[in-house]
């Protein structure tokens, strides 16, 4: 939900319900559009699908990161960090 930037599950359970016509905010859009970009990415740099899913979670030395994984940032609920983790993986 922190990845979404939703506080409740309502949007879930909404989407359930209906996932044709869900609205969804464009905050949370702008936060889908970097996850699946960040996974595209992952994907284009990572043939082994363990290190697709599991580099999110590895700790990262680069000083963006100063030690945390991209999911202990990512979840920090910022949008703009999900932006910046994207980026990094585009220039790599």
């Amino acid at each position: 939900m922190a990845l979404l930037g939703v506080e409740t599950e309502a949007v879930f359970d909404d989407y359930q319900r209906d996932p044709v016509t869900i609205d969804i905010s464009l905050d949370t859009m702008e936060r889908l559009s970097y996850l699946l970009n960040i996974h595209a990415l992952l994907r284009t740099q990572f043939s082994d699908p363990a290190s697709v899913y599991g580099w999110v979670k590895k700790p990262n030395s680069s000083p963006f990161f100063d030690g945390r994984s991209a999911m202990d940032v990512m979840t920090q609920g910022k949008v703009e960090d999900l932006h910046e983790i994207m980026q990094r993986l585009a220039l790599d």
